[in-house]
């Protein structure tokens, strides 16, 4: 191969794979995110019923009451890092 064909070649491969990084980072970012959700709920759902005492159950709740438990469970997560 002649060094022009080299040269397009090197140049080529890291242009192509600079969208394939990016996707893969968005994909990461979801993932990590979704992730991070699921841990949140689950301790909003004991939050929940360590306050109620079992007595009523989470899943018969409204999106309201169970955003109320992941933004306590979001706050007491945020001081714990930053203690």
């Amino acid at each position: 191969m002649e060094w022009p064909i080299v040269v397009a070649i090197v140049l080529a491969i890291p242009i192509m794979l600079i969208p394939v990084a990016y996707i893969w980072y968005l994909n990461f970012g979801g993932i990590v995110a979704i992730l991070e959700r699921r841990k949140r709920s689950a301790a909003a759902k004991w939050l929940f019923n360590f306050e109620r005492k079992g007595t009523i159950a989470w899943e018969r709740q409204g999106e309201e009451i169970k955003q109320y438990y992941m933004d306590n469970v979001g706050e007491l997560v945020d001081q714990m890092k930053r203690s």
